[in-house]
């Protein structure tokens, strides 16, 4: 029983730190081409700073106003 919960252990060590240098890897691709987002970036983190602060991660707002020109995953990729 012992070695079964010892396996277990191992293997989600191994695929959570899996996961973040998969992240990492994904940053640091391309980082020196510019811009993550093509376009108006300050706009992009104001709307995923409101979203941690508001919570209301399904109808992402800018300054207070709903904002329908991007879906919420953007918004929160950039919240997270």
């Amino acid at each position: 029983m012992w070695a079964v919960r010892r396996e277990s252990t191992t293997s989600s060590r191994i695929g959570f730190w899996a996961f973040w240098v998969l992240m990492a890897g994904l940053l640091v691709w391309n980082t020196w081409a510019g811009s993550q987002f093509p376009s108006d970036d300050c706009i992009y983190a104001q709307i995923g700073r409101e979203v941690l602060e508001k919570g209301r991660w399904l109808d992402p707002t800018w300054q207070g106003v709903p904002f329908l020109d991007k879906g919420p995953v953007l918004s929160w990729a950039l919240a997270g």
